[in-house]
């Protein structure tokens, strides 16, 4: 393995933290699964794409129903 180092925004540092604590893994290994996520090349880039965005459904953990996203993307009430 090789090491390196990252910038994370307070957001994304605490939604990893929270989201590494439920799923009982390091935020380390969190971040080495969304990049294998991000380089694979399995079913083309849509399928990519959303697998991406299946994993990190949930991330921020407010209880919210992720299939909810017009409420999200309109700020529809």
């Amino acid at each position: 393995m090789h090491r390196t180092q990252i910038l994370l925004e307070e957001t994304q540092y605490l939604a990893l933290r929270e989201r590494a604590r439920r799923e009982g893994k390091s935020i380390g290994q969190l971040i080495r699964e969304f990049v294998d996520l991000g380089l694979s090349g399995a079913g083309g880039k849509g399928a990519r794409e959303r697998a991406c965005l299946q994993k990190l459904a949930g991330l921020f953990g407010d209880g919210m129903d992720p299939r909810d996203h017009d409420r999200v993307l309109y700020r529809d009430p």
